[in-house]
């Protein structure tokens, strides 16, 4: 009978043993139990050993590997979004940190607060990308009016998150606790600190508030999900191009979405996604000033008409080249090949973008480059109805032009530019399978100053710097000269 009871309750304690087990792990240590890329805890661990982070050590924990499932399993679709909106955001997230002098990789925090979803509020009441309660906003100058929710504000809300971030880590000299008191306040780590006699986040993360404790374990495996996605076969969805390559404009006067939209030809639900902290479609009068977020392309004719002087650029950089008004334009993608001498705010001139963009689009951890290395590359051209195909290009130098010649039936036929045409060399021509010549295909353009290749390509409609590129077998800088003609195809 004695022996029976043992046996019983031996069982119950092995019994118990295993259920405290798989509440420590939700899934196998071994793999996750999913159709998608799975790994070891060995494989993670030394993932997230190599991880860079300039704000707070990674280290790899039941918590860690918890969130990480998260993202890469339970709410995948969820995460493949967000991922997309690190385009928007990342590089106005990195530029208000770099302001105040923080770690750049505190950009991620928005991805736990709130998945990069500036509308996003949670039942306790806070509101926006960085997740600022009522007082706190206010506290930091984030207000809510009959106009105005500026807890959605990208541009202020990232400003005060700086701000706040940074009062925080002067307060505890350690970027875990000020994580930490991010979220819960610091009087409660204050607490904690007191009752475990220690300033180590992971030696008092017992005495937090249970969201606390998982902050830091999900602030990691957000850094490791941002630079780890492709590992895991998540593929980010991609917002508008308009949505991805942006300025911000800090103007004092009143102005409606309407007439934004009319002056810059934006649609009104990019104005609206770009700007999520208006209620009325109204940028209302200001002293201080109000952002308006714009793509990068238009904010040349916006600051035309607000008279230039009534507006300031967040990054104090001369206006974007802004494309024509009216016309539909299409994204093309294009592999740009590095050539000696190319460096990532070169290649982002030349395709009216910004390095930051370059950076996102092709995952790279800095403006690091090496010649032979392939880019993915974005650029917007005049939708003809056409369809363009994905070119690979090699090193694009700027071209200008001076003279545009018509070359036909031996001709030559001066369009712009100078009273001396510039003749080609002759050379024979052969017909194509259309009976046309190739000389009746192409325009010749000679090179001047004051005009780039893009300019070139948005002046032909269904034209890409990709296909100018390759019809005049273009390789490097040093083989453009001034007066060299230049071909460009007639679709």
């Amino acid at each position: 009978m004695l022996t029976r009871r043992l046996l019983t309750a031996t069982l119950l304690s092995l019994l118990s043993c295993l259920c405290l087990e798989a509440q420590v792990s939700d899934y196998p240590k071994s793999a996750y139990s999913s159709p998608y890329p799975t790994y070891t805890d060995s494989d993670l661990t030394m993932r997230i050993s190599t991880l860079q982070n300039n704000a707070v050590t990674p280290r790899f924990t039941s918590g860690v590997r918890s969130y990480i499932r998260t993202y890469t399993v339970k709410k995948r679709a969820n995460t493949e979004v967000m991922l997309g909106k690190m385009n928007m955001y990342f590089p106005m997230f990195e530029r208000h940190l770099i302001n105040h002098g923080l770690p750049t990789d505190l950009k991620y925090l928005p991805i736990v607060e709130s998945a990069l979803n500036p509308k996003a509020v949670s039942r306790a009441g806070a509101v926006g990308l960085w997740q600022f309660m009522p007082a706190t906003g206010k506290e930091y100058g984030l207000y809510n009016n009959s106009y105005m929710e500026e807890r959605r504000d990208p541009n202020k809300a990232s400003d005060a998150a700086a701000r706040f971030l940074k009062r925080l880590h002067k307060r505890y000299g350690d970027w875990a606790l000020a994580l930490a008191a991010y979220n819960a306040g610091p009087g409660r780590v204050n607490r904690a600190i007191k009752r475990g006699r220690s300033k180590n986040f992971w030696r008092i993360q017992k005495y937090l508030p249970r969201e606390t404790r998982s902050y830091v374990p999900a602030f990691i495996a957000a850094t490791y999900i941002a630079k780890h996605y492709p590992d895991h076969g998540l593929v980010p969805v991609i917002p508008e191009f308009d949505l991805q390559v942006t300025e911000s404009v800090i103007i004092h006067e009143y102005i409606t979405f309407r007439k934004i939209s009319e002056i810059t030809g934006t649609p009104m639900h990019i104005i609206k996604q770009l700007n999520p902290a208006y209620k009325r479609n109204v940028v209302p009068k200001s002293k201080e000033g109000n952002y308006v977020i714009l793509p990068y392309h238009t904010v040349g004719y916006f600051v035309s008409y607000m008279g230039g002087d009534a507006t300031q650029y967040v990054d104090s950089r001369p206006a974007a080249k802004p494309l024509t008004p009216g016309l539909k334009y299409k994204t093309v993608e294009s592999t740009y090949i590095v050539g000696n001498g190319d460096d990532i705010r070169s290649i982002a001139r030349l395709y009216n973008c910004k390095p930051d963009n370059i950076r996102l689009w092709n995952n790279l951890a800095s403006d690091y480059i090496v010649p032979g290395q392939r880019l993915l590359i974005k650029e917007q051209i005049p939708d003809n109805g056409l369809s363009t195909m994905t070119k690979t290009i090699t090193r694009t130098p700027t071209i200008d032009l001076e003279l545009l010649t018509t070359v036909k039936s031996g001709s030559v036929r001066s369009i712009i530019g100078s009273n001396k045409p510039m003749v080609p060399k002759s050379k024979p021509t052969s017909p194509d399978k259309e009976g046309k010549s190739e000389d009746d295909q192409y325009i010749l353009y000679s090179l001047r100053r004051g005009e780039s290749i893009k300019d070139v390509a948005n002046k032909f409609t269904g034209l890409s710097i990709s296909e100018i590129l390759k019809d005049n077998n273009i390789t490097s800088a040093e083989q453009i000269k001034s007066g060299q003609v230049i071909r460009i195809k007639q679709l």
